[in-house]
């Protein structure tokens, strides 16, 4: 069996530190054997930054970013930095009261909204109600 492309969905999902780590050498190993490309599917940090050449990053069905795993965990995008980063932020929804005046359901509020800089989560507020308004 010599496949060109193989997709990992969640293959570290109930793993323990070790294992998982142990895993991404098994995968970076048999990789570098044959070749091809990999596709995984994590939701561990971790493991994406260690196996990964590029992550893209989906949210709400959406690609909201992709690029170089170097590039990924030094991104300045409030989102990206965030879920990365793996924070849930120290301040409760900065933003939310200007969201919910603009007619924005509670299901649309994304956790990129809890940043310890209000004025960040200020602007991304903005944005995401640009965001929303188009999607109307």
């Amino acid at each position: 069996m010599d496949p060109e492309f193989v997709i990992f969905d969640e293959p570290d999902s109930g793993l323990d530190p070790v294992r998982t780590s142990l895993l991404c050498d098994i995968i970076l190993d048999v990789h570098s054997k044959l070749g091809g490309t990999y596709l995984l599917v994590t939701h561990d940090m971790a493991t994406a930054k260690k196996v990964s050449d590029y992550i893209g990053l989906i949210w709400q069905g959406e690609v909201v970013h992709y690029g170089p795993a170097k590039e990924a965990f030094e991104n300045e995008d409030p989102f990206v930095k965030q879920f990365l980063a793996g924070e849930s932020g120290s301040l409760l929804y900065q933003g939310v009261e200007r969201l919910k005046e603009s007619g924005v359901k509670a299901g649309y509020i994304e956790p990129a909204l809890l940043h310890a800089d209000p004025d960040e989560c200020e602007r991304y507020a903005g944005k995401l109600i640009e965001r929303l308004k188009i999607q109307r």
